[in-house]
């Protein structure tokens, strides 16, 4: 995206928030340790001066989570393990921009959000290049819209509702073995 559009340099920052990574789990570790590359690689190509297109943070802070919701133009949310829907349905009831929300085809949240979101596949890198150039290039009726609808859904949406809807993908995916 950053290759192809030049405006968009000095515009546009990702806010990539993970979590640490827990001591015992390695292969999460090098899966941060990956992410952490990717990172320096496109802010070493792609930024200048100040301007970092990507920031990552590593922290366990809800409160500043909240604040990240709060605040997103596009939220994608592309979860290794299903159980983090939670960050789709908790953002448009939080955001107060009227952001948009990319969410991964495997998500409870892909079904549940319907057409107010955009869907793509997690292992899809240039589907999710292609969503996010969307996300940037949508009109502010059309990310009002989809906003709004996203927010009724959430509003909706009973704990119950949500934990069926979460449990019934996870085991659909095979996430879950009888007598685990």
């Amino acid at each position: 995206m950053l290759a192809g559009d030049r405006a968009l340099r000095g515009n546009v920052r990702y806010l990539l928030m993970l979590a640490p990574p827990p001591p015992h789990l390695a292969q999460y570790r090098r899966y941060v340790d990956e992410v952490t590359r990717s990172v320096e690689a496109v802010n070493r190509r792609f930024g200048d001066g100040g301007w970092r297109p990507v920031e990552l943070r590593m922290e366990s802070d809800f409160a500043a989570a909240m604040a990240a919701l709060g605040a997103y133009d596009t939220l994608v949310a592309m979860p290794i393990a299903d159980a983090q829907a939670s960050t789709a349905l908790a953002g448009p009831l939080v955001n107060r921009r009227d952001g948009s929300l990319i969410v991964s085809t495997t998500s409870v949240a892909a079904e549940i959000f319907g057409d107010a979101v955009q869907v793509v596949a997690a292992s899809d890198v240039a589907g999710l290049a292609a969503a996010m150039a969307d996300a940037v290039a949508m009109t502010g009726a059309e990310r009002g819209r989809r906003a709004a609808r996203a927010e009724k859904i959430s509003l909706g949406l009973s704990p119950e509702k949500a934990l069926g809807q979460l449990v019934k993908s996870v085991l659909e995916a095979g996430g879950w073995q009888a007598g685990a």
